[in-house]
């Protein structure tokens, strides 16, 4: 009778040790409470487009552009590294930027990265208009940048997409001059010429949300 008292038990133990090790591997997969630094967030590489609206500053005038751009990083552990392809609207002018940057990471679990760059580059400032001479002007000029923002990643798998915003902040190193010139009849019927000098270079200020396609080379611990 004992044995048969001790089969009938074989089942229920081998019931309960299954649920105890689900239990286990639950929360072994569980998502730890509360937002704190990802002491090891690991290594990805991105590439993605950000877009936006910037105040650019000059001498003479302030216009409000919308922009656009393509954005490559790499990011490890702490440190990201990144190159980035930008242009503007036309309003009287248009601006295109290619340049790279260098910062730091700071990751959280269950919360968003915080980021912050240091960038350089050359921003090319153009305007078809004749008056400026056939073709307008093309002149470029280097460039330092500031990107602060935050993302977060949707997945926590091998492959994800991030989303954030960030702010950018660009300061042009020189100004350049643009000679114009423009040519009207008056009510005598009488040529008249008008000529200025156009400031090109200055500062942009701007905010911009961005999307970008990332894969982890190395997974960290879990977000």
């Amino acid at each position: 009778m004992a044995a048969a008292s001790a089969r009938a038990a074989l089942p229920i133990a081998a019931e309960v040790s299954s649920e105890d090790e689900a239990l286990v591997d639950s929360a072994r997969d569980a998502k730890p409470s509360g937002f704190r630094l990802n002491r090891a967030p690991g290594t990805a590489v991105s590439l993605g487009a950000y877009a936006g609206i910037a105040l650019l500053s000059t001498r003479e005038k302030a216009n409000a552009h919308m922009f656009a751009g393509a954005l490559a990083r790499w990011r490890i552990d702490y440190v990201q590294l990144g190159g980035y392809l930008e242009v503007s609207d036309r309003v009287q002018d248009e601006w295109r930027t290619l340049g790279g940057f260098v910062g730091g990471v700071i990751p959280f679990q269950n919360w968003v990265d915080i980021e912050l760059a240091l960038g350089a580059g050359v921003r090319r400032y153009q305007n078809p208009s004749q008056r400026y001479g056939p073709g307008g002007y093309s002149l470029k000029t280097p460039t330092l940048g500031v990107r602060a923002g935050f993302s977060d990643r949707s997945s926590r798998s091998t492959f994800g997409i991030r989303f954030g915003a960030e702010f950018l902040l660009n300061v042009d190193l020189g100004q350049r001059s643009a000679n114009w010139q423009y040519r009207y009849t008056d009510a005598m019927d009488a040529e008249q010429v008008v000529s200025g000098v156009t400031r090109v270079g200055g500062v942009s200020v701007g905010l911009a949300v961005n999307g970008s396609f990332e894969v982890a080379t190395r997974r960290g611990a879990a977000r």
